[in-house]
């Protein structure tokens, strides 16, 4: 199991984009009970305060909550609960805004990924901006993929 805190920021190219799916960021963080949300340590593209929000660009994300609890809300889903066990799925160009509860601290993965073949599940409605939550159940081969994602995302193997 990887230390907590391991982030990857990885720049994809016009060669990596003919996949029809590229991986922008990887990673996962503890945020301990107490501590404050969101951390500073992201690029700008990715900064967002509790009370604004943020939308991202021309990204998807898959977050997985593996620990704790907290809450999330986007334009097209009110503010709900979030819990271990669940994912949250962030759209490109959908206002959102999420954090752990400040009681329980919470641990995260995600993984950021843009790409034609992203956009064709979308559409063919696999992915909804109205139900962005959905129960896994905590699981340890979901945590396996994240954490095996992120070592191949730490070795910038070429087609990776």
């Amino acid at each position: 199991m990887p230390a907590d805190d391991s982030v990857k920021y990885l720049s994809p190219n016009g060669q990596d984009a003919k996949w029809g799916t590229t991986v922008s960021t990887i990673g996962n963080q503890r945020i301990k009970p107490h501590s404050p949300y969101p951390q500073s340590n992201h690029p700008f593209d990715y900064s967002f305060t509790l009370e604004n929000g943020r939308i991202l660009v021309d990204e998807y994300q898959l977050i997985y909550i593996h620990e704790g609890q907290g809450s999330f809300v986007s334009a097209h889903k009110e503010s709900t609960r979030i819990h271990g066990g669940q994912m949250i799925i962030l759209f490109p160009g959908e206002w959102h805004s999420y954090s752990p509860d400040i009681r329980t601290g919470w641990h995260e993965y995600w993984i950021g990924f843009s790409g034609t073949h992203v956009d064709s599940l979308l559409r063919a409605g696999f992915f909804a901006l109205d139900e962005p939550v959905v129960t896994t159940g905590i699981s340890d081969d979901i945590v396996m993929l994240y954490e095996q994602a992120l070592r191949i995302a730490q070795n910038q193997a070429i087609g990776s």
